[in-house]
């Protein structure tokens, strides 16, 4: 999911969508009204340009639309769905949709940006790039990208109010960094001590033969101070066996997980399909009882 694209890359081409919706929006005040990713161009430099002004309005014709609705199906406002109803507020809609697929890599709901929050973290600790600057930029686009797509229009941002809070992240942001003071409440409390563990490998490749068994292994890693429990959901239609499935680790510990591919009597339609699992962890007390390990801790 979070694979690809680094964070400064996604950043810079969140930045330049907005950039050029403000120009359409406060300089030609144009809707574009299709605004997806399949109209956004990447230059080499990975600059976003804005495309496909098939369905775009001026701001002073007519805001609503009698015919069939053209737009693109999981990216238009509902509004305009339902009742053709065009503003600027319908591109922002889309803008959010775009944003919160930027941040996490897929178009699934986002339930719970911690989860997305954590899982950038785990990938830049890999790395060795976890600073809270990068992570204030996460936390604030996903702030952004849920807003654009509150339901009531007149709940939703001009673009011109995210370009302002964006500008005024980043002189905040350029003032810490040249201080070298990452002292502030908010900022500081993401590199404390967390419950997150390492994973290795974060990608499994399972070898299918048919009515054969096939196992791959992970392991985790637990570099905090404290108990961390865990327990692996598997998110994917298919049979898998998971020992342990669950289980309370010690400080400054490991633990191998067995992942198993039941044997499968028929080559499955989607083989070349990702499934996903997801590791569930939490800072626990030394005496938790066994069966009180769940995703919901």
């Amino acid at each position: 999911e979070l694979r690809g694209l680094e964070w400064n890359t996604r950043y810079g081409i969140i930045r330049g969508i907005c950039e050029g919706l403000h120009h359409l929006h406060t300089e030609k005040h144009i809707y574009h009204m299709d605004l997806k990713p399949g109209n956004i161009l990447l230059d080499n430099d990975m600059v976003p340009k804005i495309t496909d002004f098939g369905l775009s309005r001026l701001d002073e014709k007519s805001k609503t639309m009698s015919e069939d609705r053209l737009g693109s199906l999981g990216y238009c406002a509902p509004e305009y769905i339902s009742e053709g109803k065009m503003s600027f507020k319908s591109d922002m809609y889309s803008l959010g949709k775009i944003i919160i697929e930027l941040v996490t890599g897929g178009k699934e709901i986002l339930n719970n940006s911690n989860t997305v929050l954590r899982r950038w973290r785990h990938r830049w600790k890999k790395s060795g790039k976890e600073t809270p600057l990068v992570y204030q930029q996460v936390a604030k686009c996903i702030e952004i990208g849920l807003l654009c797509q509150e339901r009531e229009p007149s709940k939703r941002p001009f673009i011109w109010d995210i370009i302002n809070d964006i500008s005024h992240m980043e002189v905040l942001n350029e003032e810490i960094n040249n201080a070298n003071e990452y002292t502030s409440g908010k900022i500081s409390s993401c590199l404390e001590e967390d419950d997150m563990l390492g994973i290795e490998p974060l990608k499994l490749h399972f070898p299918f033969a048919l009515n054969k068994q096939m196992s791959c292994e992970i392991q985790l890693t637990n570099e905090t101070d404290s108990y961390i429990a865990f327990n692996v959901q598997n998110m994917s239609p298919k049979s898998y066996n998971t020992q342990p499935q669950k289980d309370i680790m010690p400080p400054r510990s490991k633990c191998n997980i067995e992942i198993t591919l039941q044997a499968q009597g028929n080559v499955p339609i989607d083989m070349q399909r990702a499934n996903e699992f997801v590791v569930w962890s939490t800072k626990v007390n030394d005496g938790i009882a066994f069966e009180d390990i769940t995703k919901s801790m």
